[in-house]
């Protein structure tokens, strides 16, 4: 299966909620570090609805 290439975020444009993101465990401001260790891939639909916490 081939995957598409990444494309830039464009103002106007809406987002592929899809799409694969690295984030923190721990946020980086409430001391978590920069490792791989403290990341997890989440799709951006998942990522956005952990700030509502």
């Amino acid at each position: 299966m081939k995957h598409p290439l990444p494309t830039q975020s464009k103002k106007g444009v809406k987002a592929n909620m899809n799409q694969a993101e690295i984030d923190h465990i721990k946020a980086k401001s409430k001391g978590g570090t920069n490792s791989y260790k403290n990341s997890q891939v989440l799709n951006k639909k998942e990522n956005l609805d952990k700030l509502d916490k």
